[in-house]
């Protein structure tokens, strides 16, 4: 990513506010802490307070910013972004349109991938993902996640057949 598209994603971007990481020239805000083992793509984009320490890779069209710690072997691609107060760490693997934000850990071995969303609860293995149906269904620990609708079961069992009718499901789709 050149200067100029940079600063069509954020009016003011300049070589005073941000720089290219060393280790793959992806662009880092200069509030933003990057380890000089750690690699940011260059079309990746790492601000804010967000740290990537260790062997973390941050590339392809990744986003990682907030307060986030992206730290060891993780990696973070795709269209994937981590933000809030999230972290990732070990071998995690955040790709694909996942985003991981709020107060979610994410590490070991788990991956979050395609279009899951995280925002809660430490996750050291991968969440349940089944596609196939009109919207991914995601069980993310205490919760289940229904393309954007993210509830506890109890609120599943309560108004799950009020938002599917709103959504436009059939009753074939509901069975």
């Amino acid at each position: 990513m050149t200067l100029e598209q940079l600063q069509a994603i954020f009016l003011g971007a300049s070589l005073e506010t941000w720089h290219q990481h060393e280790n793959g020239n992806g662009w880092v805000k200069n509030t933003a802490k990057v380890d000089k083992t750690a690699f940011v793509g260059e079309n990746a984009l790492v601000f804010d307070d967000a740290r990537v320490c260790g062997n973390a890779r941050v590339y392809d069209n990744a986003v990682v910013y907030g307060n986030t710690r992206v730290c060891g072997n993780a990696w973070v691609s795709g269209n994937a972004q981590v933000y809030g107060n999230a972290v990732v760490y070990g071998n995690a693997r955040v790709s694909g349109d996942a985003l991981v934000y709020g107060n979610a850990w994410v590490y070991g071995n788990a991956r979050v991938s395609s279009l899951s969303v995280i925002n809660s609860g430490k996750y050291t293995k991968s969440p349940i993902q089944i596609q196939g149906s009109k919207f991914f269904v995601n069980e993310n620990g205490d919760n289940i996640q229904i393309g954007c609708q993210c509830m506890s079961i109890e609120d599943w069992e309560a108004e799950g057949l009020y938002i599917a009718k709103n959504e436009g499901f059939t009753d074939k789709d509901m069975n």
